[in-house]
């Protein structure tokens, strides 16, 4: 599987890493391929629905 990198702002990646500690999780790379997978999984159209409420869409 090939992988591609993305940039989140330090201060969300410490708060991740904070979050994952004593969990199922080895790292914040795992955690957000699990959330970014879970999020897809539910249905485009609620993935949609989601991003408009949150404004990132008209």
């Amino acid at each position: 599987m090939n992988y591609k990198t993305v940039s989140i702002p330090e201060e969300l990646y410490n708060k991740i890493e904070d979050e994952i500690e004593e969990t199922g999780f080895r790292n914040v790379s795992e955690f957000i391929i699990y959330i970014s997978r879970e999020t897809i999984s539910t249905g485009e159209g609620d993935v949609k629905e989601k991003l408009k409420s949150l404004g990132y869409l008209d």
